[in-house]
């Protein structure tokens, strides 16, 4: 799976001009944008129309992350899009009890043409049970989205959670993107700016279950 990977305030106009070659394309959280449902409902903006005409003219699966309102619930969120049409909206599953944000309630992986992604959104990252669970429903891949900046922390996790669950881990965070392939390295982008998200061939997590007698 070949992905292009883009900041939030990167233009996307001109990777439409040249894809080389991409399968899926993620763009992380831009300053101050919220899509707003009830807005979006009533045609006062056009976030979402506007994301899924992109994904027909890039003729990809689109992942776009940006903060939604929900009649005043603020959340962290991911909408993932393909062939013009809205597949769904991630939010994040873990906060902290003093977080302004309203969580989601589990969280999402979504059968593209290019494979089973799974969509993790900022302190998600810091709940291996999902990355696990993501991988036992037979996740290809991971990509992550943080509004924050990257740090040391996000660079072990990244590594942590790709060699433990076999699969590629993406982060696209405010400051920079981290890719780390299933053997626990830290990978860089090809000639033409992608991730290559290769699962570990052969290499499946599963949950064993034992009953213990008393």
């Amino acid at each position: 799976m070949k992905v292009k990977a883009l900041t939030g305030n990167a233009k996307l106009a001109e990777f439409i001009e040249d894809q080389h070659g991409a399968e899926l394309l993620a763009v992380g959280y831009a300053d101050g944008e919220v899509i707003k449902y009830v807005k979006e409902l009533r045609g006062e903006t056009n976030i979402l129309k506007d994301l899924s005409e992109i994904s027909v003219k890039c003729d990809l699966p689109l992942i776009y992350a940006a903060d939604t309102d929900n009649y005043g619930v603020l959340k962290r969120s991911a909408a993932v899009l393909e062939n013009g049409k809205l597949l769904g909206i991630s939010d994040m599953t873990v906060a902290y009890s003093d977080s302004p944000l309203a969580i989601g309630a589990n969280g999402k992986l979504y059968d593209l043409k290019c494979g089973k992604v799974a969509v993790a959104i900022g302190d998600d990252l810091l709940s291996y049970e999902l990355m696990r669970a993501f991988a036992v429903c037979g996740a290809e891949a991971v990509i992550a989205f943080q509004k924050n900046k990257l740090s040391e922390v996000s660079g072990i996790l990244l590594r942590a959670y790709a060699y433990l669950t076999g699969l590629p881990f993406l982060l696209i965070a405010k400051n920079g993107i981290l890719c780390a392939s299933p053997q626990g390295k830290l990978s860089l982008p090809d000639e033409n700016g992608l991730y290559d998200l290769t699962p570990l061939a052969g290499y499946a997590l599963k949950i064993v279950k034992v009953r213990s007698e008393r």
